[in-house]
């Protein structure tokens, strides 16, 4: 029962609520992550390597489907419909596809509505192919710049033959799962900016897990919808044309491509649509990496003296017979800082593996000590992890190479909130218990 009397259900955690404080028709830029209806892998497939060099003939890439190069063909013609937006970037995967755009000046309704409008053009792109009615066009790819998204960009021969099709209320019959697509966007939906991952990240500007939303999103998650460590390869569309794959899915009753809802990002900070590009394009690398090892990206739970903990990364560093905790004070000096780090990198060294929260200022610097030199350690996190997750930007890399174990004693919840005094004690005690109980392993699930 809240403080005015009245009774509500829990609020589950969710990563495609809408901002209830932000305006969605205002001017902004937004990164945005659509997921499959059941993470089917309909949109094509990554081939490369994860390891290749950028300029290699094995660099990671995406290869759409037909489906894939249609999907991309609406992403081109939003601004056909609503002037007002700008498509920045995007990148198909699988089975999810990221787009950032710019709503340049107010929109005559919120951003949900045309979320739900592009959702109607693929919907139907999806159907006219699996009934062999419509032709891929030649031309575009699937991961295009900015310049390449600009109205107007000509393209013919799409799924796109019917006029105001994004607009709300266009009218089209057919499941339920129609009417609750048209509905939805911009409806006011209940929650706070999703992105709450991103208290996760040291040194990216896009966040630690995007929502990767499970993506959200990710891939993420990130978080979000990306995939979050699920490896879609490559689907029967993706060899056979699109066909097979869209009409499988019509055969199974779901009647739509997209899942209902979507992750959204909304830029705040400066730098940080560079930092959005970036994540988005690299997307198909991480899920080769990923692919290479998967044991660093799945998502396991144990217990260790009455505490639950959700972890990502390197379980064997559980094994490690010596654990050192990392304590610094805020009023550490630069010399006293760096005496320390020296002590804790011969330690690493040696075999031992520093364990913190990572939350002073002189903490955060000998973790990035860490993470530079390579040196394994445990980080504990003030939220748990969503289904998909994945870290961000040196966590990612620091997690494929085995280097870091994520721990959060905290369930995941998409509520930002500032941690408190009281929670960074009680990290700091949980980081003690971890190093106290070096010598045993807790029972992993």
């Amino acid at each position: 029962m809240d403080e005015d009397g009245k009774i509500r259900a829990e609020k589950k955690p969710s990563m495609k609520r809408r901002m209830t404080e932000h305006d969605y028709t205002e001017r902004n830029i937004y990164m945005l992550t659509l997921v499959v209806e059941g993470r089917q892998a309909l949109l094509g497939h990554v081939v490369g390597r994860g390891d290749a060099a950028a300029d290699s003939p094995e660099a990671p890439r995406f290869v759409p489907s037909p489906l894939g190069v249609l999907v991309s063909s609406e992403v081109e013609h939003i601004s056909e419909h609503y002037p007002q937006i700008r498509v920045l970037g995007r990148q198909l995967m699988p089975d999810h596809l990221h787009i950032i755009l710019f709503v340049t000046e107010q929109l005559p309704q919120p951003l949900g509505r045309v979320v739900n409008g592009f959702k109607v053009g693929c919907r139907r792109a999806m159907r006219g192919l699996a009934q062999g009615g419509f032709t891929a066009p030649q031309s575009g790819t699937a991961h295009d710049t900015a310049g390449q998204h600009e109205a107007g960009s000509g393209e013919s021969g799409t799924a796109r033959d019917t006029t105001k099709r994004h607009e709300a209320g266009s009218g089209e019959s057919g499941t339920a799962r129609d009417t609750a697509e048209r509905h939805e966007a911009g409806s006011g939906e209940s929650g706070t900016a999703h992105d709450t991952t991103e208290r996760h990240e040291a040194g990216s500007g896009a966040g630690i897990g995007s929502r990767d939303n499970g993506g959200a999103s990710s891939d993420g998650r990130d978080g979000g919808a990306s995939n979050g460590g699920r490896d879609n390869g490559a689907s029967s569309d993706s060899r056979d044309g699109g066909g097979v794959g869209c009409r499988a899915a019509l055969r199974q009753g779901v009647g739509v491509l997209f899942e209902r809802g979507y992750n959204d990002r909304i830029l705040y900070g400066k730098g940080q649509l560079q930092a959005m590009l970036d994540y988005i394009h690299d997307n198909p690398r991480r899920l080769l990496v990923k692919r290479q090892h998967p044991e660093f990206f799945h998502l396991h739970t144990f217990s260790l003296n009455g505490i639950s903990f959700q972890a990502v990364g390197n379980m064997r560093l559980m094994d490690a017979p010596r654990r050192l905790v990392v304590r610094c004070s805020r009023r550490a000096t630069y010399a006293e800082i760096a005496e320390l780090t020296a002590r804790l990198m011969a330690a690493a060294e040696e075999g031992a593996i520093p364990v913190s929260p990572f939350i002073s200022p002189g903490e955060r610097q000998i973790e990035l000590a860490l993470l530079k030199a390579g040196m394994p350690f445990i980080r504990l996190t003030d939220n748990g992890f969503p289904p998909y997750y994945k870290p961000y930007g040196r966590y990612f890399e620091a997690c494929a190479c085995g280097q870091l174990l994520l721990l959060s004693p905290f369930p995941y919840s998409t509520q930002r909130t500032m941690l408190s005094r009281q929670q960074c004690l009680w990290l700091n005690s949980v980081a003690e218990q971890l190093s106290a109980a070096a010598d045993g392993r807790p029972a992993v699930t």
